[in-house]
């Protein structure tokens, strides 16, 4: 990818509206809510009988009254969201159990994200994405929910320590992204703790963000053959780990919605051999993606390009299917919905 023209005013508004507005943008904002959404969560554990009581109760406890940037810091790991959210459905763990308790140290002790002592830092500040390695112990704790949870629900992807090759293209591919936008790369990446890659190049799976561990990111070795690819999945996963983040601080989906009984919604670029039918929800953070590349296209390649065209093709028929189905959306999803909408206008200008 070169950059051969003048990115356009509607591309660096469309940049600065993913990145900073309120409520759907900015980072700051939505990890504040956050934060404040888990301290919530962690009270009810509190609040429930059981083993995992009063590892809850330590670390609410601790973080009752503590600066907002260390709740913000705790309660965003993917971990200790992940044994939250899990002890609230009745899944209590052992290492659930401790990972609460170690995060109920005091702040010397508390690990810097999911991965305490080990990993490295994907920017080179301790405030960046860890990306995970393998060489963890078998008694870390935070460790052991990951690699539960990745294989209950990841399909059975197990993460491996990145090889020099695939580790230079995810430096380099952040780097990238800093360098394209600021903003749009920081806002993003906020909402990512963990970067795992995958333990070998596995067809099919190019990425995979996992709700069950909300924060974490997942990449195949393929997809870290170049900064520019590597730059593109990063942006593609990050965004569907802030959407993550939006469901679970704003109304964006009706109370009554289920997946299970979700209309479906038939991607219009898919061959109808696949037979895809996209739930509400993943149409919802697919066109939000969508419009993402678009302003990712547009920056790399200085303009209006076949990959720019294609993004913002698809972000349209996703976000016309989706506003036939109103009553499927809450509060936040019925603004979302047009806000969306007016960034793809101005890009598509």
């Amino acid at each position: 990818m070169t950059t051969t023209t003048t990115t356009t005013d509607s591309v660096r508004r469309a940049a600065r509206e993913l990145a900073l507005s309120i409520p759907f943008g900015d980072a700051a904002y939505l990890g504040e809510q956050l934060a404040a959404h888990y301290l919530h969560r962690t009270e009810m554990a509190a609040g429930l009988g059981g083993p995992d009581r009063g590892a809850a109760r330590a670390l609410l406890d601790a973080l009752t009254g503590a600066p907002l940037a260390e709740q913000v810091r705790i309660l965003g790991d993917p971990a200790v969201r992940a044994t939250v959210d899990g002890l609230l459905i009745g899944q209590w763990q052992p290492s659930g159990d401790r990972v609460l308790r170690l995060a109920a140290l005091g702040p010397a002790d508390r690990p810097p994200s999911i991965a305490p002592g080990t990993g490295i830092p994907l920017s080179g500040t301790s405030g960046a994405p860890w990306i995970w390695t393998g060489d963890r112990s078998a008694d870390d704790p935070f460790g052991g929910v990951v690699r539960r949870l990745n294989g209950l629900h990841s399909y059975g992807l197990h993460l491996a320590s990145p090889d020099p090759r695939a580790l230079d293209a995810l430096t380099a591919g952040a780097a990238l992204l800093a360098a394209l936008s600021p903003d749009l790369a920081a806002s993003a990446l906020a909402h990512v703790r963990l970067v795992g890659v995958v333990a070998g190049d596995l067809k099919d799976f190019l990425s995979l963000t996992n709700p069950w561990l909300p924060g974490a990111v997942f990449l195949s070795p393929g997809v870290l053959t170049d900064p520019w690819r590597a730059a593109e999945m990063l942006l593609h996963e990050a965004m569907h780990a802030k959407f993550i983040d939006l469901e679970h601080t704003h109304a964006v989906l009706a109370a009554s919605y289920r997946n299970s009984d979700s209309p479906g919604i038939i991607p219009d670029w898919h061959a109808p051999e696949r037979n895809t039918r996209w739930t509400i929800k993943r149409s919802l953070t697919v066109m939000h993606v969508y419009v993402t590349l678009a302003v990712f296209f547009s920056l790399a390649d200085g303009g209006r390009t076949e990959a720019v065209d294609r993004s913002l093709d698809r972000a349209v028929s996703l976000h016309a299917r989706l506003s036939e189905h109103p009553d499927q959306l809450g509060h936040a999803g019925r603004l979302f919905l047009p806000w969306i909408g007016g960034l793809i206008a101005d890009l598509r200008s």
